[in-house]
C-alpha cells in the first residue's frame, strides 16, 4: 500500500536524511515522520517543544494560546522515552546570552498540564536519568513521571558539596516515592545511587511492590529485610541484576535465604566476598547467569574464591543453561587454574560457556575436553585471557557432531597462557 512505501521512505530518512523536511511534503509524510521525530527526546527536543508551547519565550514568557497548546499536546504524545542527565539544570546558567529560563518554563508547564493526562507525555514508556549529581536535575525528573511508564532507569551520584549531600537523599527518597505512587505498570526498573548504596532503600520497599516488575537492577545492599520480604519476593522477577558501586565497604544484609521462584536471570557484579554471599543465599531454578567478579588492591581475587565460585553454581544452580563468568583482575591476583571450576561439568545442561579473565590462566592439557564431557548440550563455547595476548573462540555444534564433547581439542585452540 501507499501508507507502507511512506513508511519504507520514513525508515531510510531517519537514518540518512531530513525527517522535518519530508514531515511538511503532505499529510501522509507528516503522519508518518512526526512520530519518527518526537519519539526519543533529550534535551533539544524537550527544549524546542516548550518553545512551541509558550509563544512568548523569546522574552522569557508563559503565555499559552490554543493552538499552541493543541501542537504541544500533538508532539507530546508521540513521545515513547526521555533521557535526562544533568544538561536538562545546566545547559541556560548562563542567562545573560540566553533569555530562555529552561526549568522554569519546563515547571509551569509541568503545572499547567499534568493534571491532564491527555496533554502531559500520555504514551511516554521509557526515563533514563544518567549520572546526575545535580538537585535540579532530579525535581526535572519528577516532572516526567506518567503513569503511562513501563521502564526506568536513574543512576545518581551524591553532590560533593555540603549543601547538596545533606538534602540529596531526601531528594532521591521523594523521586522514588513519586514513581511508587503514580506508576503501577513498570515492567523494569534500574536504580543505582553510585556513592551511596542504601540511599532510597525505603522508598524503594514501598515502590516494588506496587508494580509488576520482570527486571530489577539495584545494588546488594538494598537487599534488606523489607525489600527482600515485599519486592524481590514477587512473583513477576524474571531478571535480577546486582551492581555494587562500593565494594570494599558495603555488605548485602542478608540473614537468611533469597527465595525467587520465578527467576530465570542473574547478573552479580562485586567482589569475591559479595558474589559467594549473594549465591550462598539465593534459591532460585535460573536459566542464565552472569558474574563479574571485581577487585581491589585490598580485595584481591584468591584461589578459594574461585574454587568456591565452580562449587555455589555447580550445587544450587545445576540446571542453568547460560554461564559467563567474568574476572577483572589486577597483578596480585593469584591466577586462575581451571581446575578450580571443574564442579561445573556437574551442570549438564549448559549449552552457553564464556570465561573472560584479565590475568593469569593456567589451563592444563586436556583440562576443557574433561569438563566439556558434562555438557552434551552445549552450542557455544567462548574462552579469552588478556595475559599478553587476546584470544577468544566460539563453535556451533553441527548436524552430526557426537553430543559427547570429550575428543574435541579445545585446549590447543586457546592461546594467552604465560
Amino acid at each position: 500500500t501507499i501508507l507502507k512505501v511512506v513508511q519504507q521512505i520514513a525508515d531510510h530518512v531517519a537514518e540518512n536524511g531530513d525527517l522535518h523536511s519530508m514531515m511538511l511534503t503532505s499529510r501522509m509524510c507528516f503522519d508518518t515522520a512526526a512520530p519518527l521525530i518526537w519519539r526519543r527526546l533529550a534535551y533539544e527536543e524537550v527544549d524546542a517543544l516548550l518553545k512551541i508551547l509558550f509563544v512568548d519565550w523569546e522574552n522569557n514568557g508563559t503565555r499559552i494560546v490554543p493552538l499552541s497548546l493543541e501542537r504541544f499536546t500533538l508532539y507530546a504524545a508521540f513521545a515513547r522515552s526521555i533521557e535526562i542527565s544533568d544538561i536538562f539544570a545546566y545547559w541556560y546558567e548562563d542567562q545573560s546570552r540566553i533569555k530562555f529560563d529552561f526549568p522554569g518554563h519546563l515547571r509551569t508547564a509541568f503545572d499547567h498540564l499534568s493534571s491532564n493526562t491527555e496533554h502531559w507525555f500520555p504514551n511516554l514508556q521509557f526515563l533514563s536519568l544518567f549520572w546526575a549529581e545535580c538537585l535540579e536535575t532530579l525535581l526535572v525528573t519528577t516532572q516526567f513521571i506518567v503513569p503511562s511508564l513501563r521502564k526506568i532507569e536513574l543512576h545518581t551520584v551524591r553532590p560533593k558539596n555540603f549543601e547538596g549531600s545533606q538534602t540529596w537523599p531526601l531528594a532521591v527518597d521523594g523521586l522514588l516515592r513519586r514513581i511508587g505512587g503514580t506508576v503501577h505498570h513498570l515492567g523494569s526498573l534500574s536504580f543505582w545511587e553510585s556513592t551511596d548504596d542504601r540511599c532510597g532503600e525505603r522508598a524503594l520497599a514501598i515502590l516494588i511492590p506496587t508494580n509488576p516488575l520482570t527486571q530489577l537492577s539495584i545494588s546488594p545492599a538494598m537487599l534488606s529485610r523489607s525489600v527482600v520480604k515485599t519486592a524481590i519476593g514477587s512473583s513477576d522477577l524474571k531478571s535480577l541484576e546486582l551492581f555494587s558501586f562500593r565494594p570494599a565497604r558495603v555488605e548485602p544484609p542478608l540473614s537468611s535465604f533469597l527465595s525467587v521462584n520465578t527467576l530465570q536471570s542473574l547478573v552479580i557484579t562485586a567482589v569475591p566476598s559479595i558474589v559467594l554471599k549473594l549465591l550462598r543465599f539465593l534459591v532460585a531454578d535460573l536459566h542464565h547467569i552472569t558474574i563479574s567478579m571485581k577487585t581491589l588492591h585490598v580485595h584481591p581475587i584468591e584461589s578459594a574464591h574461585y574454587q568456591q565460585l565452580g562449587r555455589l553454581v555447580a550445587d544450587r544452580f545445576p540446571h542453568v543453561e547460560e554461564l559467563i563468568l567474568i574476572f577483572s583482575q589486577l597483578y596480585r591476583d593469584e591466577p586462575l587454574l581451571l581446575d578450580y571450576l571443574e564442579p561445573l561439568n556437574r551442570c549438564s545442561s549448559l549449552a552457553l560457556f564464556s570465561l573472560y579473565h584479565g590475568g593469569i590462566l593456567d589451563v592444563p592439557d586436556g583440562k576443557l575436553d574433561a569438563m566439556a564431557t558434562g555438557w552434551p548440550l552445549l552450542r557455544e563455547f567462548s574462552l579469552t585471557c588478556l595475559h599478553d595476548k587476546i584470544s577468544s573462540f566460539i563453535f556451533g555444534k553441527e548436524a552430526g557432531m557426537s553430543p559427547i564433547l570429550k575428543d574435541r581439542p579445545f585446549s590447543s585452540r586457546f592461546y594467552g597462557r604465560d
